[in-house]
């Protein structure tokens, strides 16, 4: 392998990294978002908020308001 023929390796093995940390993190959402919410319908934010170390209230998923809570929450937590 020839002088130039290493620095090209070495450009390109640099260069997958940030598509590769993009595919990881858009792969992990994608399980987070269809897997635990969708299908499981798992993963809310604030349904065990009552039993928290702070006073934010009481957020239960069976009510209409601790859904729309919850989905918002979720919401920021996908957008960060």
């Amino acid at each position: 392998m020839t002088r130039q023929d290493a620095a090209g390796a070495d450009t390109a093995a640099k260069g997958i990294g940030l598509p590769g940390i993009i595919l990881g993190i858009g792969l992990g959402g994608f399980v987070d978002g269809i897997l635990l919410h969708q299908i499981l319908q798992w993963h809310h934010k604030l349904t065990s908020a009552d039993t928290a170390n702070i006073d934010i209230g009481s957020y239960p998923a069976n009510t209409v308001h601790g859904l729309q809570m919850d989905t918002l929450w979720d919401g920021f937590f996908h957008a960060v």
